[in-house]
């Protein structure tokens, strides 16, 4: 993961070769 000013950035590849991106928000 990525660690950017607005939270954590996660991006991964699903079996079907998808991008996903997924933001964890900082509390």
């Amino acid at each position: 993961p990525r660690f950017e000013p607005y939270g954590t950035v996660a991006v991964f590849a699903d079996l079907h070769g998808n991008l996903w991106d997924l933001i964890e928000p900082k509390r």
